[in-house]
C-alpha cells in the first residue's frame, strides 16, 4: 500500500514530474546553432543572431502594418493593426488617447506585436513593455512615423487631420524577445 510520505509515492511523483517535464521540453530543446541552421519553415527564437541582422532590419523597416496585442481587463487579447516605426531598437505607434489599446496599456504594460511580409511569408512576433508618450510630446515621433508611410508633401496635412482634436499619443515598445519565421 502506498501512503502519504512513503518512498514509493515520492518516486511515483518524481517519475511523473520528470516524464511530463521531459515530454514538454524535448520538442523545443533545440540548440541555438541548430535553430539557426533550420530557418526554413520554422519558428526561430533568435534575438541576437548577427547572421540575420540584415533580414531582420529589412522586415522591421518595411511598410507593412504591425498588429498590436494588448491585454484586456478580462485577460483576453485586444488586437489592432497599426502603422509603426522601428527606430533605435524600439517600436513607435501613434494612436488616439482614448482607444482601448491605450486604456489596456495604462493598466498592463505587457504587449505583443506581429509584423509580417504578406508577399514573402516572413514574420516576427515581438514581446515587450510599452510606455506612452503623451499628447504634447507625440508630434515629432508621429511625424517621423508618417514619413515612413506617406509622401513628404502629405505628412503635415495628414498630421493635422489625425490630430485635429489634439489627442494623439505615441506608444513606445521596448522589445524583450523576438520570434522570427522565414519562408
Amino acid at each position: 500500500m502506498i501512503t502519504r510520505g512513503s518512498t514509493a509515492l515520492s518516486e511515483l511523483r518524481h517519475d511523473r514530474r520528470t516524464s511530463s517535464a521531459n515530454s514538454r521540453r524535448d520538442p523545443i530543446r533545440i540548440p541555438r546553432a541548430q535553430r539557426t541552421m533550420r530557418l526554413c519553415q520554422r519558428l526561430v527564437d533568435c534575438p541576437d543572431q548577427p547572421v540575420m541582422v540584415d533580414r531582420h532590419d529589412a522586415l522591421l523597416r518595411g511598410r507593412t502594418n504591425a498588429v498590436l496585442a494588448t491585454n484586456r481587463r478580462d485577460g483576453g487579447p485586444q488586437m489592432t493593426p497599426n502603422w509603426y516605426l522601428w527606430v533605435e531598437g524600439k517600436f513607435l505607434i501613434s494612436t488616439l488617447n482614448g482607444t482601448a489599446k491605450i486604456k489596456n496599456i495604462r493598466r498592463d504594460r505587457r504587449v505583443s506585436l506581429c509584423i509580417d511580409d504578406p508577399e514573402g511569408g516572413d514574420y516576427v512576433t515581438v514581446y515587450g513593455i510599452a510606455t506612452i508618450i503623451e499628447q504634447a510630446d507625440a508630434r515629432e515621433p508621429t511625424l517621423q512615423l508618417l514619413r515612413k508611410y506617406r509622401d513628404e508633401v502629405d505628412v503635415l496635412p495628414h498630421w493635422e487631420r489625425i490630430n485635429r482634436d489634439h489627442d494623439r499619443v505615441v506608444i513606445v515598445i521596448e522589445p524583450e524577445r523576438f520570434v522570427w519565421r522565414y519562408e
